[in-house]
């Protein structure tokens, strides 16, 4: 059985940002039988050829593969040449700036592979993308002008903390700073243990009192006091016991008697702190 079958190729450019060349081409036909009736939403098999024209009438096959597919409701056949199973060649290797090439074409109208050949069409033109694929390279253009500067990049994260240096050599001393201000007196401490006697003195002169009382005194004559102007006093453990002042006429006697006494006068006081504070 024959079958004809009006033949249509569409060769489409794809364009994407990767730059890289789509390998397939699109192809569509319209299919009638023998009775030049569409052949509308059935399965077809479809074997198609890429053929290379060495000399006239000679054809070298570069490339074959099949594919079913299913009319539309016009009877039209859409496919992609290069997406099929491939029977022998490789679609990305057709040079094709080496043509012409041709495309044969042989259909199934069940669907199968029981294929009849119904012709032959010339590639008048192939897609640019395709040609410049495997086509001579052209001279270098000149170069375009620089462009902007981009705006500047966000900052990146801070790096890792590195290695702490070595130590420095010791710097020369500095000068010497200004003495700082005196601190507070600090609260007298306790009194200490009383130490023990200290080794008995020589004897004194003649004239003084000796510790364990004198001899031969002469009333009248030897006496406890002073021949100056001055106030007697008397202590015992260090402190006050006894006082004849006679400058403000005050007498005292008595442990700590008249303690505190400054400017008060004509006091007499006798016991144990007796008249302490008197001013």
């Amino acid at each position: 059985m024959k079958f004809f079958f009006l033949i249509s190729i569409s060769l489409l450019i794809s364009i994407n940002l990767s730059a890289q060349v789509p390998q397939k081409m699109s192809y569509q036909a319209v299919i009638r039988n023998f009775n030049n009736v569409l052949v509308t939403s059935a399965p077809i098999g479809i074997k198609i050829s890429i053929l290379k024209e060495t000399s006239p009438s000679v054809y070298l096959i570069s490339y074959v593969e099949t594919q079913t597919a299913t009319t539309n409701a016009h009877g039209l056949v859409s496919l992609q040449i290069g997406t099929g199973s491939v029977v022998t060649g490789t679609f990305t290797n057709i040079n094709w700036a080496t043509g012409p090439y041709l495309i044969k074409t042989e259909t199934d109208l069940t669907g199968g592979n029981s294929y009849s050949v119904v012709g032959i069409t010339e590639l008048t033109s192939v897609p640019y993308s395709l040609y410049s694929a495997n086509g001579p390279i052209g001279l270098t253009g000149p170069a375009g002008s620089t462009g902007p500067v981009g705006l500047t990049g966000l900052t990146g994260p801070a790096g890792p903390t590195g290695l702490t240096g070595p130590i420095g050599l010791t710097g020369p001393a500095g000068s010497t700073g200004p003495a700082g201000p005196t601190g507070l007196t600090g609260s007298t401490g306790s009194a200490g243990p009383m130490g023990p006697q200290g080794i008995q003195g020589t004897s004194g002169s003649v004239n003084a009192w000796a510790l364990l009382g004198s001899t031969g005194t002469i009333d009248g004559t030897n006496f406890i006091g002073s021949t100056d102007n001055v106030p007697f006093s008397i202590r015992v453990n260090n402190q006050k016991a006894g006082r004849i002042d006679p400058s403000l006429f005050n007498n005292f006697f008595g442990y700590q008697s008249g303690n505190s006494n400054s400017t008060g006068s004509r006091n007499s006081a006798s016991g144990y702190r007796a008249l302490y504070s008197n001013r």
